[in-house]
């Protein structure tokens, strides 16, 4: 009796039970006092004044439900559902494991090519090695393979940033936001004169998409990828003109900034430029110049441009066969109202325009990883674990 009192005391204390106490109630369980087979029970299972041993324990507990103890039966139920619940850490714990080697093998496989010059190893390491660690880690590694990646190619790594927004789950994507990862990018490429980062940039700054929304910016990188030879930056520039309302003063250089968009196949310049001139808005009226415009735009793929040609045609003044309308169809343009233009026109992305190699320009970073989907869905509290 003395051997259990002491045995029942140190239940819920932390001072460890000498082995002698154990082993004479071990005795007394086996020769069938079920007391001390479920205060040997609950000690094992509790683990702070000996270690705990849920095998042991559950041992205890049954031979002590066999001696009739309803506290023992009970504890039996307990430790079984306990059991499976380790059961299936275990199995998620060794599942972990495996994903996390097979996520290390594939950093260090992306980060070779990235090293080797393949700048889509340089995006997905910057993807892989930014996943389980800290937003201040996540930045710098970020930050240190899309450098690599513009110190080969500034625009590729200005595409690749954007393609990384694109294709990566939310949480990440905030990342790259807080970062600014675009902007830092294509700031840079722009910087090194390559005009058509200044294009892409521009565009992101005035539709507000990977990057806060920004008219004066917009307008100073569009102007800048004008100047240095990208036409369809000319064009949403001249745009940009139409929708601010332009001044007299700057009908000119609105005029000959939609003029070499066009030039450029940019089918909002064309469409304006087309609208402008059939209806005398700022420009002299001439149906001659705005068909010519109009049926430019049709080509490119204007829907309504094509149906204000064919009116324009209708006209007595206007001569000549109706555009053309394209093969397969015409694709819907949203446009400008402004200027009291028929329908708006609407800026071809310059992204989609500049003819860009399709890996790059369309292929889902995540999609050409080989991972486990518990490692490639890396989203959510799985984006930021820390170290």
């Amino acid at each position: 009796m003395i051997t259990f009192l002491a045995l029942a005391s140190a239940t819920g204390q932390t001072q460890p039970v000498d082995r002698e106490t154990i082993a004479s109630s071990e005795a007394s369980c086996q020769r069938g006092m079920a007391d001390h087979c479920v205060a040997l029970a609950a000690l094992f299972a509790e683990g702070t004044s000996v270690p705990q041993d849920l095998s042991r324990a559950d041992s205890f507990a049954r031979r002590g439900c066999e001696l009739g103890s309803a506290r023992g039966c009970e504890l039996r139920q307990k430790l079984d559902v306990l059991g499976q619940k380790s059961d299936k850490l275990q199995a998620a714990q060794k599942k972990l494991a495996a994903n996390m080697a097979e996520h290390q093998r594939n950093v260090a496989h992306y980060a070779a090519l990235c090293d080797e010059g393949q700048l889509t190893g340089c995006y997905l390491v910057a993807y892989l090695s930014a996943q389980f660690v800290d937003e201040k880690t996540a930045e710098a590694r970020i930050n240190l393979y899309l450098d690599k990646a513009s110190a080969r190619d500034a625009y590729g790594a200005c595409i690749g940033s954007m393609a990384l927004y694109m294709d990566t789950p939310p949480a990440f994507q905030q990342m790259l936001t807080s970062f600014h990862t675009v902007e830092r990018t294509c700031g840079k490429a722009c910087d090194a004169k390559d005009w058509k980062a200044c294009a892409v940039l521009g565009e992101e700054y005035a539709q507000g998409k990977l990057v806060p929304k920004d008219p004066v910016r917009a307008a100073t990188l569009s102007s800048r990828a004008c100047d240095g030879g990208i036409l369809l930056a000319c064009g949403n520039l001249g745009l940009a003109y139409l929708r601010n309302g332009t001044p007299m003063s700057d009908v000119p250089r609105m005029l000959s900034l939609l003029e070499r968009g066009c030039g450029g196949e940019h089918p909002g310049a064309c469409h304006a430029l087309g609208v402008l001139y059939r209806k005398g808005n700022g420009v002299p009226r001439d149906t001659d110049k705005a068909l010519q415009f109009l049926q430019r735009s049709c080509r490119l793929h204007t829907s309504s441009a094509c149906d204000s040609a064919e009116a324009l045609l209708r006209e007595p003044q206007a001569g000549g066969a109706p555009a053309p309308r394209p093969e397969g169809g015409v694709k819907k343009t949203a446009i400008l109202d402004s200027l009291q233009l028929d329908e708006s026109v609407k800026k071809t992305p310059i992204l989609d325009s500049l003819r860009l190699d399709e890996s790059v320009k369309k292929a889902p970073i995540l999609d050409s990883l080989r991972l486990d989907d518990g490692v490639k869905e890396t989203s959510g509290d799985a984006a930021h674990p820390r170290q």
